[in-house]
């Protein structure tokens, strides 16, 4: 399919945000499950839960479930902190049901990991569009702790 027009009452693309959320700040989320939009609120996590998952990665207390990959993640001023890229269940039971698109009530909150707007600005503009999953590959490594420094001799 192309896109043959786009219409005026389309909203701008939100302003992008350079620095990380603080841990407890609010953040609202939006995807679909089972073709229904939904919007959520949830709060960060904070640099120190992020940085267990790695460069390029923030981490976010969400209610996410399947359909909320690739949605937008913003702050109370309508910045784009990230891009949902995946999120733990916190059973195995919970885990098959949201894979195989049963979420039983209320959308749960759970760690949800964003992708660093940025991160993915510089692998989209890498390239050709990938997929999200694939944007999470392209994330560089963070660089090496230099090592302890030897006196010659």
């Amino acid at each position: 399919a192309a896109l043959l027009a786009v219409p005026r009452s389309l909203s701008p693309a939100p302003a992008l945000r350079a620095e990380a959320p603080s841990a407890g700040e609010v953040l609202v989320v939006a995807g679909a499950v089972a073709a229904t939009p939904m919007v959520e609120a949830g709060a960060a996590l904070g640099a120190a839960a992020s940085a267990r998952y790695g460069h390029g990665l923030r981490a976010a207390r969400l209610p996410v479930a399947p359909g909320f990959s690739g949605g937008p993640v913003v702050d109370a001023q309508g910045r784009l902190v990230g891009i949902v890229v995946a999120a733990a269940a916190g059973s195995m039971a919970e885990a098959q049901r949201l894979a195989a698109g049963r979420a039983e009530g209320p959308l749960q909150p759970r760690t949800a990991l964003l992708l660093d707007p940025l991160v993915a600005l510089a692998a989209l503009g890498a390239g050709n569009c990938p997929a999200t999953a694939e944007i999470a590959t392209r994330i560089p490594a963070p660089p090496a702790a230099p090592g302890p420094s030897r006196s010659p001799g």
